[in-house]
């Protein structure tokens, strides 16, 4: 697989799609650590229509790595993402730690530093059949 700066590794482990990047090759994120879950559940698209591309976060679980977060890109006409690899990447290699983020309304990201400045995020990727639309 190719991407902006050449080969991206992947492969899978236990069910996990996981995608290696270089971390210089990365959109910019911005991050913003919230006091609570609570809080980071609380945001309404209307106190995000500011935020520049912004990954709002909270430890669920800091011992374990565990992470609630959401992503509002208002600014890339995206009102909020329901997963961000990139964000996550940028957030792991940041803690310098393997992540595990619930994300949107039931995505799962992993995320851990690699090697050389590399990145690796991972997830399943299930069907949503909510989602089809008739023809």
């Amino acid at each position: 697989m190719y991407g902006r700066s050449g080969e991206i590794k992947t492969w899978q482990k236990d069910e996990i799609t996981w995608v290696r990047a270089d971390i210089s090759t990365m959109p910019l994120w911005h991050h913003k650590q919230m006091e609570s879950v609570e809080e980071v559940e609380r945001i309404t698209l209307q106190e995000t229509t500011k935020m520049e591309h912004t990954m709002v976060w909270a430890w669920i679980d800091e011992n374990k790595g565990l992470i609630r977060a959401r992503t509002f890109a208002k600014d890339w006409e995206i009102p909020e993402a329901e997963g961000n690899g990139s964000g996550a990447m940028l957030l792991a290699n940041t803690l310098k730690r393997a992540i595990e983020i619930k994300h949107g309304k039931g995505s799962i990201l992993y995320a851990k530093p690699a090697q050389n400045g590399f990145v690796d995020v991972g997830g399943r990727v299930e069907e949503d059949k909510s989602q089809e639309i008739d023809m």
